[in-house]
């Protein structure tokens, strides 16, 4: 295939509002494609924020998309600075991440010649793109409403785990499990909008065992200054990680690990960090169902349903049992092998060149 073929342009979000998993799981892709000879580039909604570090952490080429209003995300005027750029790229191909792209933007991306590559998590609205891709555990029971020759990759022998975290599995393997645990970690988001790590902290102050706790967030969490001033004041030594290298590093450090039902929750489980799931928002509701379902977390409750009672009371349960850890940690394990992305890239390489053939 000619190389002049080999462009990409990725549309995604990345703001407070949307939080990073979007960007997270499009950059877990893209060095896939980049390392397959793909040239990759970025054309990203941030609410208005600069562009975010991971893109620079990876050296990805990356523009804004600029709105008058954050209401005209996924309107013609968006759809317009795709086209621009695709164009000025010389892009066949289009992957979009959004929740704010309609089945319109989709069918004016298709009828313009490009091949649409989609990312969708819930199978809500019909799909016209040539390839479907939905990495969640338990995403393939869904069914979409999609194209009839669609490629539809789902389920979490596609999940979209970076390089980084695959690499360290590969060569560090199974994370000892130790009769005591003695280090947590927090991780619920690159915004976590709804404040769910400073309510987690105060909860675990309330636990009588001791342990320290590790907080992973970003400059996109607004509540960065209150964090700090809460960890001050607690009794358990508190370290707050805002965008360190080596994340996955710090992940295997840890003993357990609090997240949501999210990208992050698929990269413990890669690494086989045993840890506790909670359920935040409804676009999450397939995967913490099936991650506790299946053994490979332990609820932490749903956002609004359980009480902090019940947060605690598994909290402990987990913290205490080393069995349990080590039950979890198997399952995990072998659920997510971390090769989803070059699953994802073979089969949409496979399925790009079909449709060039047919051209």
């Amino acid at each position: 295939m000619s190389r002049r073929l080999l462009h990409m342009l990725i549309r995604t979000d990345a703001a407070p509002k949307h939080g990073l998993g979007h960007l997270t799981r499009c950059i877990a892709l893209a060095l896939e494609f980049r390392a397959r000879g793909w040239h990759v580039y970025f054309c990203v909604n941030s609410g208005g924020y600069p562009l975010p570090f991971l893109l620079r952490r990876d050296r990805f080429a990356a523009t804004l998309l600029r709105f008058k209003s954050l209401h005209q995300a996924g309107g013609k005027k968006d759809l317009r600075q795709v086209h621009r750029l695709g164009g000025q790229l010389s892009a066949k191909v289009v992957l979009v991440d959004s929740y704010d792209i309609t089945p319109a933007y989709l069918r004016q991306l298709t009828a313009s010649g490009y091949f649409v590559i989609r990312l969708d998590d819930l199978a809500r609205q019909p799909g016209p793109a040539h390839v479907i891709i939905n990495g969640n555990i338990g995403a393939e029971r869904l069914r979409y409403r999609c194209r009839p020759d669609s490629l539809v990759l789902a389920g979490n022998r596609f999940a979209l785990i970076r390089r980084e975290i695959r690499t360290l599995r590969r060569r560090l393997g199974h994370l000892p499990v130790r009769s005591r645990a003695s280090r947590v970690l927090i991780c619920l988001g690159g915004s976590d909008p709804c404040g769910q790590s400073l309510r987690v902290l105060r909860w675990l102050e309330t636990v009588p065992e001791t342990f320290s706790v590790d907080v992973l967030t970003t400059r996109y969490f607004r509540h960065r200054d209150r964090l700090r001033r809460l960890a001050s004041r607690l009794k358990s030594p508190v370290r707050i990680h805002c965008e360190p290298v080596g994340v996955g590093r710090l992940m295997r450090s840890c003993d357990l690990a609090i997240t949501a039902a999210g990208v992050t929750s698929y990269e413990l489980a890669c690494l086989g960090v045993p840890f506790l799931v909670f359920k935040l928002y409804d676009n999450q509701c397939y995967a913490h169902r099936y991650l506790v379902r299946r053994g490979i977390a332990l609820n932490a409750g749903d956002h609004g349903k359980h009480s902090s009672r019940y947060f605690i009371s598994q909290f402990q349960r987990l913290l205490s049992n080393a069995e349990l850890r080590r039950q979890i940690q198997r399952r995990a394990f072998r659920a997510f092998d971390g090769r989803g992305p070059e699953r994802v890239v073979r089969s949409v390489t496979r399925a790009f060149q079909a449709q060039m053939a047919r051209a």
